[in-house]
């Protein structure tokens, strides 16, 4: 989980430390910086409004303008973090949200260039509350196959008896559709297991895998995922 933070600027660790930075510079720095950051194996620590005060940090995330300072031997090196588009030549870059899009308290998430450029290709991404991607890189196909099994996933929780007759206290609604959701995801794990599929969650599913998960969930019994 991200530290929350309202200063400027973010220290973020370099996994394996001077060692793996100095591999990372006798190949290409640049990329393997974006890569330990945007796959989230880059972690933040220390913040502050003085860039002066993490002159030590060899990357830092400048949270203003979403760009990453990477201090090499050559140099400092400020970059965009990004991943090649899946859905065009262009590039999903980090940006700061003007949109809903996963998780309500990041501020990010990864824009494909070609929206802002030419307006060709309106692929997104959610990203971390830290900035790393949300999700795998996946092509529009596999996201709207993930988005149609997730809404059959859905039915497991929604058209539960202890949802439809709920009559309690309000307040206590969230913890009942939570209760909810763990046994239809118990019951989707289960049954996956026994279809063969190695992967259980819909998120990162392949086509061939979610269409196995989407039957499950579109012909499930109500009354089998309750004993779940």
């Amino acid at each position: 989980m991200a530290k929350k933070t309202s200063a400027q600027y973010v220290h973020y660790s370099i996994p394996g430390g001077n060692k793996a930075f100095a591999e990372w510079e006798a190949d290409d720095v640049l990329e393997r910086a974006n890569s330990a950051f945007i796959f989230g194996e880059s972690k933040p620590g220390k913040s502050s409004d003085d860039l002066d005060e993490l002159s030590n940090s060899k990357l830092v995330l400048d949270t203003g303008s979403g760009k990453l300072r990477v201090r090499a031997s050559t140099g400092d090196k400020w970059f965009r973090p990004g991943h090649k588009c899946p859905d065009c030549t262009g590039r999903l870059e980090l940006k700061k949200k003007f949109f809903r899009l996963g998780n309500p308290k990041s501020p990010w998430f990864y824009l494909c260039s070609h929206r802002e450029e030419r307006e060709e290709c309106k692929t997104v991404l959610p990203a971390n509350t830290g900035g790393s991607l949300a999700s795998d890189v996946a092509d529009a196909e596999t996201r709207r196959a993930r988005k149609l099994t997730s809404e059959q996933f859905d039915r497991l929780w929604e058209e539960a008896p202890d949802i439809l007759d709920w009559a309690g206290d309000p307040s206590d609604m969230p913890k009942v559709i939570n209760k909810a959701k763990t046994r239809a995801y118990r019951y989707l794990a289960h049954a996956a297991e026994e279809a063969g599929l190695s992967e259980k969650n819909i998120a990162t599913m392949s086509i061939p895998d979610l269409r196995v998960a989407y039957k499950i969930c579109r012909d499930a019994d109500i009354s089998a995922v309750m004993k779940f």
